[in-house]
């Protein structure tokens, strides 16, 4: 997915969040289709397409067999809130 970095998230986080892994977004390209989707810095992909993220090389990998163009729905940890976000490719 264009425009979004991504790294492993410290394990005693996700513990005090009482979740069970995701990556967190470090970077996104201002403008990019992440960045509109309202996606933060800091936030923590738990789910992609209904796929559950537990690290780098899940989100990779799914990320690798999107179809071009295709919406992606991510389930995201944002603070204290779990919400979906949908991307919208451009």
């Amino acid at each position: 997915m264009a425009g979004v970095g991504v790294e492993p998230h410290a394990p005693e986080d996700l513990k005090r969040l009482k979740i069970g892994g995701g990556v967190v977004v470090t970077e996104m390209e201002p403008g990019s289709s992440v960045d509109l989707s309202g996606l933060q810095q800091g936030d923590i992909i738990r789910d992609l397409n209904r796929k559950r993220v537990r690290t780098v090389e899940d989100f990779e990998r799914f990320v690798d067999k999107l179809k071009p163009r295709a919406l992606v729905l991510l389930l995201v940890q944002q603070d204290k809130a779990t919400i979906f976000r949908p991307v919208k490719p451009k």
